[in-house]
């Protein structure tokens, strides 16, 4: 029944500041037109864009704009799939949140159900496994990031000197990030490393704009870089322009 506690998989909503940054970000790029304030708002923005040479970029800008979907005892809805009430339930191999799931499902099939005692029980329990899941979650993520970073680094490494295509992800008074768009490969460079002008972030355009040649590096912008070097141990590719 509804009072039977479980483990649910909650997205909220994301920050205000961070849609805000978003929205800036795409209408100046042109594929937004107005604000996003629901789920549909996105979904409709991705559809748009779907096929178009903006694609991967808005989608990957959005993906960044959204929090992290995590295990919770409350059950808050999932933003992201625009869902009141969602739950892992795939295979118990997968996930333990799945296990656990799997496992209150059953106890309240069998027999008299889930008593009241034991609902009190399974109350209590039911923070603990989801933050203990959530941090879990967060660790394999990481380890994988870590893995497919150094697997980059590893497969970059013959190709210092070499020239690439690449694509401003986005900018920032700190410098750029950018992706390569022959390889599926990520980078930043610093303001001090763009050494042709005096670079000046410009808050409005989401930019950094040249003082002189008034040269511009915005998201969506498209650039060759130069791989300077590959930090193995660091796991990174530096590039320059």
């Amino acid at each position: 029944g509804k009072s039977v506690p479980c483990l649910y998989r909650i997205h909220e909503e994301p920050d205000e500041a961070k849609v805000e940054q978003l929205v800036s970000t795409l209408i100046l790029s042109g594929p937004m037109k107005k604000k996003p304030t629901t789920a549909r708002d996105l979904h409709r923005l991705l559809k748009s864009v779907k096929g178009t040479k903006d694609e991967e970029l808005v989608m990957y800008t959005v993906l960044r704009s959204l929090k992290q979907a995590r295990y919770s005892e409350d059950n808050v809805g999932h933003f992201g799939l625009a869902s009141e009430c969602y739950l892992h339930f795939t295979s118990p191999i997968r996930r333990y949140p799945d296990l656990v799931c799997h496992r209150v499902l059953a106890e309240a099939l069998e027999g008299r159900g889930i008593l009241k005692e034991r609902k009190r029980e399974l109350g209590h329990l039911m923070p603990t496994l989801a933050f203990s899941s959530s941090t879990l979650e967060r660790k394999a993520v990481e380890a994988e990031r870590a893995a497919i970073e150094a697997l980059r680094a590893w497969f970059m490494r013959d190709k210092v000197g070499d020239e690439f295509k690449a694509t401003v992800t986005g900018a920032s008074p700190n410098g750029i990030r950018l992706r390569l768009l022959e390889y599926f490969v990520e980078g930043f460079i610093p303001v001090s490393d763009l050494t042709d002008d005096y670079y000046l972030y410009d808050e409005r355009e989401v930019a950094l704009v040249g003082r002189n040649s008034r040269r511009k590096f915005a998201f969506g912008s498209e650039l060759v870089v130069r791989l300077d070097r590959v930090d193995l141990e660091e796991r990174r590719c530096v590039f320059g322009v």
